[in-house]
């Protein structure tokens, strides 16, 4: 085989999405183990996050009156705390990081392919790589917040949203309730995406029909968290906090 071949054979190999996400994925793993502090809980937010999924996980149910904001992170953690049944502390805090990373990495997956609407393979890889490599991206993967997950599904709605296909499209809008729950800022994307909806199919006869269609899978998403919280601390933590002390933020 000549020397040509080879590099013609290495770079169709590279060129492979699946090769190539697999390698990315290997490589910002190593990083962020590499870098991973395993002597040292969670600080700051973490902590917050941590305390509340480790009283979920025990109880069985949101914490009442402990109206902590984006607990849709924490109850998921509760569940993954749940599975392993440990009771130290630092190997929590430790499980708490790995998930978070293990999240963060997976999200190069929905970031390829929403690059690949745009830009050929080998520049959709090359984002992919730009995204899961950037320092920011790996420190905050270590802490353990609501990001990573946050991000994932916040891309993940994005891709399935640009689809041309009604039912992928309504798919979107349940990634997005999710996405909400995890952070309520998520909430504030369905007002854009309804108006985009909108004028992309305004000429269709049942636009109204699948607005509602919409509009409801979104909230039937949200409304067993949301319900949830507002038995257990008298607000539903999803668009209470909007109207609350968000628009000051914005």
């Amino acid at each position: 085989m000549s020397n040509l071949e080879s590099k013609n054979n290495i770079k169709k190999l590279f060129e492979n999405p699946i090769i190539s996400l697999s390698l990315i994925g290997i490589i910002s793993l190593s990083i962020r183990i590499y870098y991973f502090p395993f002597e040292i809980p969670v600080i700051a937010d973490g902590v917050d996050y941590f305390s509340y999924a480790v009283v979920t996980s025990q109880q069985g149910r949101i914490p009442i009156d402990w109206g902590l904001t984006n607990n849709g992170w924490s109850v998921f953690l509760s569940v993954i705390f749940s599975l392993f049944n440990s009771e130290n502390f630092l190997q929590l805090t430790q499980l708490q990081r790995f998930t978070s990373i293990a999240i963060s990495i997976l999200t190069i997956i929905p970031v390829y392919f929403l690059c690949n609407r745009f830009v050929q393979k080998k520049f959709a890889i090359i984002g992919a790589s730009l995204f899961v490599l950037d320092p920011r991206i790996i420190l905050n993967a270590q802490i353990g917040v609501t990001e990573p997950s946050y991000i994932l599904l916040g891309t993940i709605t994005l891709l399935l949203f640009l689809s041309n296909r009604y039912k992928i499209i309504l798919l979107s809008f349940f990634t997005l309730g999710l996405c909400s729950i995890i952070r309520y800022e998520g909430f504030l994307f369905i007002f854009p995406l309804l108006i985009i909806f909108f004028i992309r199919f305004r000429k269709d006869k049942k636009i109204i029909q699948k607005l509602l269609l919409i509009i409801g899978l979104f909230f039937i998403t949200i409304f067993p968290m949301a319900y949830s919280m507002n038995e257990a601390v008298g607000n539903d933590g999803i668009i209470s906090p909007i109207f609350r002390g968000g628009f000051d933020w914005v």
